[in-house]
């Protein structure tokens, strides 16, 4: 039972053709449920780059960054501390510290934006312009199914700030590439939702969608870094492949 509520959970089941993520919905006596067993996929980190002061990890979806994660790695003897997280369904690049000091010197360079990070997403609909910014401040609105639903927020929360540019459009999405200035909780999900365009697959941050593909997470990767190494202050350039999922919307789409 465990395993089919996390199907349903993930967005594999259909009512009445109607995609259905919540496992305590009730349906009528004939309704028509439709539930599309995945294909089990090895959810496995690849390791990337590694010295004696960094490493780089390719995350695949469902692994959360948290401090589980951060005991696995000191368990393998990789790292000890992740420098910034990425959501429990966002694919890509995730930079890891092996010391204190090289954490604290990356918090810095976070603070003063000089890690320059990019995501590539699919978006539902098309967006009007080639290109933009979008500004904010970007707080806790509500919860969720037990989760924090983030938001703007007239007072208080924090100064968020995306730049964004479409790469490709279809019928009824585009693929855009993000380039978060700041790095608030859910900010490129928020972002894209203000705009009218959220991320496919993002239930949280949309009740529907124009596009009627349907996917099975946050359609949402990390697929660029660089920044300054802190010990040899050589500029490092990292590049995360599209994983299978995403390539597989990309294809139906595009």
């Amino acid at each position: 039972m465990r395993k089919i509520k996390g199907w349903i959970d993930a967005g594999y089941c259909f009512v009445k053709g109607r995609q259905e993520r919540f496992a305590r919905t009730a349906v009528g006596a004939n309704s028509k449920v439709l539930l599309r067993v995945p294909v089990k996929e090895k959810r496995e980190i690849a390791f990337l780059f590694e010295d004696e002061a960094i490493l780089i990890l390719d995350k695949p979806a469902g692994i959360s960054c948290d401090a589980r994660l951060e005991a696995e790695l000191a368990k393998l003897k990789k790292a000890s501390f992740l420098v910034h997280r990425l959501d429990k369904e966002t694919t890509g690049l995730l930079l890891c510290a092996k010391t204190q000091k090289v954490k604290d010197y990356f918090i810095e360079e976070f603070r003063e934006q000089r890690v320059q990070k990019r995501y590539v997403a699919i978006v539902d609909g098309n967006l009007a312009e080639e290109s933009g910014s979008i500004e904010n401040y970007i707080g806790p609105t509500s919860r969720y199914e037990g989760h924090v639903k983030w938001g703007k927020v007239m007072q208080g929360g924090h100064f968020a700030h995306t730049l964004w540019r479409v790469l490709k459009k279809a019928k009824s999405a585009n693929l855009v590439e993000l380039f978060p200035k700041t790095g608030r909780t859910h900010q490129l999900r928020v972002h894209t939702s203000q705009m009218g365009h959220p991320i496919l697959g993002d239930h949280t941050y949309a009740k529907s969608f124009r596009c009627s593909y349907h996917v099975p997470r946050v359609m949402l990767h990390a697929e660029g870094l660089a920044f300054s190494h802190p010990v040899t202050g050589k500029i490092m350039e990292f590049h995360a492949p599209l994983p299978n999922d995403f390539l597989a919307c990309l294809k139906e789409l595009f």
